[in-house]
Parts: structure tokens; C-alpha cells; sequence
């Protein structure tokens, strides 16, 4: 009784476990991707909105990545400008670079902790397949099945609402859950603001999305297989 408690507690852990890592993985794909940000210089014509040469940008961006990979303090990432040298970003808009920096760390502590808890659950689960209790294996597969339909659902949902004219809303409650200050508004001058206009966090935030409902679809396709490969349905599903 106290292995099947365990398991239905280890498959409630899971189904918060799987959307946490492969949200917080694309997340961090997103961030350290330089295609992403030669996109945006592309897709959104950076260098008319902010007067500098797009090889620069892509130099400039090139240098947030690596500050985000780094423990400086603040982005201190130059680029040329009508032949002068000059930061990329203002000091406020660097403060905040600083705080999203922050913010990405707890994002991967998180990814690291869902690693760990996948990982470990999973690898329980084979060991008592292999020690003669798929019942309790089952209750782990189960619930991966039923976290991905769950998550499916409420991402659609969300993105939904996003897509029909709920995105401004929600970026205005992420910023102000997220941040301690408002540097993240900037002004119309700052070239934060000309290189990521709102429109693009609206297409990162749907693309996010897509790619976990696709992993999603494959934790189900996985667990079902190993599910029909157990003979699952030849036991309870409460793991009894």
C-alpha cells in the first residue's frame, strides 16, 4: 500500500514535472538561440527603427547572449554608429537586461530541479517494471498521459486568448508579476523597445507554445507505448 501511495504521488509530481521542463528548456533555447534574434532584426527591419547597420545588431545581440551566459554585472556590449563606438544599451535599459538575467536563472534552476524529478521518476518506474510491479510503473505512464492532455488543452487555451486580444493583458501581468520595477516599459528612444517590439514576444510566446504542445505529444506517444508494452491493461488502474 505505502510503494502504490508513493507512485500516485510520484505520478502527480510528474504531471507538474513535464510542462515545467519543456516549457523552461524552449524557453531557454529561445534566449540563447542567435537565430532568434537575427529573426527579429530581420522580421521587424531593426536597423531602420534604430539606425544601426544590421551586422552591428547582430554583433549586439550576439553580446546579450553572452551576457546572459555570464556574471557580470551589467551588459557593457558596444557596437559603431555612424563610425562611433557606443554602448548598445542605456544604463536603465542594461538594469533591466540585469533583472531578466535574473529571471532566466530561476527559470533553469527550475528546468534543473524538473530534470532531476523526470529522471528519477522514470528511472523508479523501470525498476519496478523490471522487478515484477508494472502496476505501480503504470500509474507513472498514466499520469504522463493525462499531463499532456491537460497541458495541450490549457496551452490552446491560453494561446487562444492570446491570439484573439488577450496578449497585451497578459504580458502587462507577466512584467508586473516578474519585475520590481518598470524599467521593462522603456520609451519609444530605447533600442530594447525598436528591438523587441511586443509583437514578437506575442510570436515567441505562441511559438513556445507550439513546441511544448508537440513534446507533449510525444511524453503521450511514449507512455502509451510503454503502457501496451507492460500489458497495462491487465491490471487495475489504481496500482492495486
Amino acid at each position: 500500500m505505502l510503494s502504490i501511495r508513493l507512485f500516485q504521488a510520484l505520478g502527480i509530481v510528474i504531471v507538474l514535472a513535464l510542462p515545467a521542463l519543456f516549457i523552461t528548456t524552449n524557453v531557454r533555447i529561445a534566449f540563447h538561440s542567435q537565430a532568434v534574434y537575427t529573426y527579429v532584426i530581420d522580421a521587424f527591419d531593426a536597423p531602420e527603427r534604430t539606425g544601426v547597420e544590421r551586422a552591428e545588431l547582430i554583433k549586439g545581440t550576439a553580446g546579450l547572449i553572452d551576457y546572459f551566459e555570464s556574471d557580470e554585472d551589467l551588459i557593457t556590449t558596444e557596437i559603431v554608429v555612424n563610425g562611433i563606438s557606443e554602448p548598445l544599451f542605456t544604463e536603465p535599459e542594461a538594469i533591466h537586461f540585469r533583472d531578466v538575467r535574473d529571471l532566466l536563472n530561476r527559470v533553469y534552476f527550475v528546468q534543473a530541479v524538473a530534470t532531476v524529478t523526470i529522471l528519477g521518476t522514470l528511472i523508479a518506474a523501470t525498476v519496478v517494471a523490471a522487478r515484477g510491479r508494472p502496476d505501480l510503473a503504470a500509474i507513472i505512464f498514466r499520469r504522463i498521459r493525462q499531463g499532456a492532455f491537460w497541458t495541450v488543452l490549457a496551452i490552446i487555451g491560453i494561446g487562444l486568448f492570446a491570439a484573439l486580444g488577450g496578449f497585451n493583458f497578459l504580458f502587462l501581468q507577466f512584467h508586473l508579476l516578474s519585475f520590481s520595477n518598470d524599467l521593462w516599459r522603456g520609451t519609444a528612444d530605447d533600442r530594447m523597445i525598436q528591438l523587441f517590439p511586443q509583437f514578437f514576444f506575442l510570436q515567441a510566446t505562441l511559438l513556445i507554445g507550439l513546441a511544448t504542445i508537440v513534446e507533449m505529444g510525444i511524453a503521450w506517444a511514449g507512455a502509451t507505448v510503454s503502457l501496451k508494452g507492460m500489458g497495462s491493461q491487465e491490471f487495475p488502474k489504481d496500482g492495486s
